[in-house]
């Protein structure tokens, strides 16, 4: 029950995000994108410096954030990944 209720502040996060955004189909799309690559990475892959990752720095972050700028724009990868609440949030229910 815990996790489903943890799930549901996520989404809220992201519903705010959405309604503060000019586009806020584009802004969920990212912020979902965001959750998929974050659980691809904790199954498929070994973060070589998590703890850099997780500081929103580093090489392997700077290299994930540069594939995302190949269908979202640089504005809306800065603005989302720098709301603390937000990366706070995906990182519990992805990279633990």
């Amino acid at each position: 029950m815990k996790d489903s209720l943890s799930m549901e502040d996520w989404y809220s996060i992201v519903r705010r995000l959405k309604d503060e955004s000019e586009d806020p189909k584009h802004t969920r799309e990212f912020c979902f994108q965001v959750y998929h690559d974050l659980m691809f990475i904790k199954f498929n892959r070994k973060l070589k410096d998590k703890e850099k990752f997780i500081k929103r720095k580093g090489p392997e972050f700077d290299s994930w954030t540069n594939e995302l700028q190949e269908e979202f724009s640089q504005e809306l990868i800065t603005e989302v990944l720098s709301d603390d609440i937000f990366w706070r949030k995906t990182l519990e229910h992805t990279l633990g």
